[in-house]
């Protein structure tokens, strides 16, 4: 926080002429320990007020873990908003109308949730134990959003491969794909122990549908 980085480069030639105190004797000294007091006030004043929206802010990005990892969109819907919902990027094309089209439902805010934690528990500043939780948990929190990306990117391409004509004949390995993806848009959040073991299952019907 620029604030306590402003008040250490006041802090440090203060200290200094704390450990010769002769110097606080000219009347100079007096105007350099008012203005330091007053600059000192300002900027405890502003850290209290920004530590305390912060604690506010955490309690709303929070709730984000506890979002479907994956949220299905209608075609329309998803040429409307430009292909971009939520912070999310990663597709999944279907090659009809008929089959759904899948985001990866991750708030970017919970990412920089972590890093404002990072740096304030630096500075000894009270951590809620929401964003602590956050912040332990941000690598494997990465690594789901990174092999959620690829699973949802490897769906679009074998979707895409399906022709026209075989989509009847693929029908019901589709509608298996589709159930056992389901999951993903329902009971698992980004706070589930089990989304490891559902990528491994997704990735194995890819395997076993489609190879």
């Amino acid at each position: 926080m620029w604030a306590r980085q402003l008040y250490m480069r006041i802090q440090q030639p203060m200290d200094i002429f704390v450990a010769n105190k002769t110097i606080l004797q000219y009347p100079e000294a007096k105007k350099i320990i008012k203005n330091y007091n007053q600059l000192s006030k300002v900027l405890l004043s502003y850290e209290i007020l920004y530590h305390r929206g912060w604690h506010r802010q955490v309690n709303v990005v929070a709730t984000g873990i506890h979002s479907s990892i994956l949220i299905r969109v209608n075609r329309d819907d998803l040429l409307l908003a430009g292909s971009t919902i939520a912070g999310t990027s990663s597709v999944v094309t279907s090659t009809s109308q008929t089959n759904p089209e899948y985001l990866v439902n991750f708030d970017p805010n919970i990412l920089e949730l972590i890093r404002e934690t990072q740096c304030l528990a630096r500075l000894g500043l009270e951590i809620p134990k929401e964003a602590a939780i956050l912040a332990q948990r941000e690598e494997i929190l990465k690594k789901h959003y990174q092999d959620l990306t690829q699973l949802v990117e490897k769906n679009k391409r074998l979707r895409e491969k399906i022709k026209q004509p075989f989509e009847a004949l693929l029908a019901p390995k589709i509608h298996r794909l589709n159930d056992i993806i389901k999951p993903g848009l329902t009971s698992l959040t980004w706070a589930s122990l089990t989304i490891d073991e559902f990528i491994n299952i997704v990735r194995f019907i890819f395997f076993c549908l489609f190879s």
